[in-house]
């Protein structure tokens, strides 16, 4: 059985700031999209169309009120995703 720490939660948010303030510090000197991301614009959009389509077919038409605000947040969620999981293969022993 997994033995879960007491301080995980801080921990996790500790390393969340981190990640948003180096993509904050990041993106202020805009670099190209490929960069931040990891692939192209058009494909990430391309990604939170089906998402949120996917979402939406799943749950009605209209459980999704905007569907451009949650396509943003999906890229988001992506990008920090993505540099959350660089921050910690990079902080993980191996």
């Amino acid at each position: 059985m997994p033995q879960w720490r007491t301080n995980q939660e801080n921990e996790l948010k500790s390393t969340l700031d981190s990640v948003v303030g180096d993509l904050e510090s990041q993106v202020s000197d805009n670099p190209p999209f490929l960069e931040v991301a990891g692939l192209e614009l058009g494909e990430l959009a391309k990604h939170a169309a089906e998402a949120v389509a996917a979402y939406q077919h799943a749950n009605g038409e209209a459980s999704v009120n905007d569907p451009l605000a949650a396509m943003q947040i999906y890229c988001l969620g992506f990008v920090i995703g993505k540099k959350y999981g660089e921050s910690h293969s990079n902080a993980s022993p191996g």
